[in-house]
């Protein structure tokens, strides 16, 4: 390994759907951050999967960066999946996956859509507990995403990338 060399860090889904939940439990239902606290959480709850769906296809891709060249790879790799792209590869995905896989594929398109209500509809109104909701889906999608089997990763990494 190169003597200054350190390898990316990519974003904590786990962290991320934390601190959605622990904005949601300090801000009052009734206050005028409440709305905005509910809508980000269930933004951050994508997030949290989109980051982890990152992370699986830089590391399926690309594999444990040794060198700043793989990291450079990396993180392109990282950075290149689209949103959208994604969650319709995913959504229309007829591989015969697992139960796991095809739970992290429905999940992942449904919190798509919920995170672009959260963010660009104004009519939409999301309270707590249904900003909860969103986020046990995000951790339940980013579990079963991490218990796949390399070959399944590697499938993910081809269909969202």
């Amino acid at each position: 390994m190169q003597q200054n060399f350190q390898p990316p860090v990519p974003v904590d889904p786990h962290h991320l759907v934390a601190s959605a939940r622990l904005s949601l439990a300090v801000t009052p239902p009734n206050s005028p951050e409440y709305r905005a606290t509910a809508h980000r959480a269930v933004s951050t709850a994508y997030y949290a999967v989109f980051h982890a769906l990152n992370a699986n296809n830089a590391d399926a891709i690309i594999g444990t960066p040794l060198t700043q060249a793989m990291s450079d790879d990396w993180i392109r790799t990282y950075r290149s999946t689209r949103h959208r792209h994604a969650a319709t590869r995913l959504d229309r995905n007829q591989l015969p996956l697992s139960n796991g896989a095809r739970i992290l594929s429905r999940s992942f398109s449904r919190l798509y859509n919920a995170r672009i209500r959260a963010d660009y509809h104004p009519q939409t109104h999301f309270d707590a507990n249904a900003a909860n909701y969103w986020l046990d889906r995000a951790e339940v999608a980013i579990q079963e995403l991490q218990q796949l089997n390399y070959n399944e990763r590697a499938i993910i990494a081809a269909i969202t990338t």
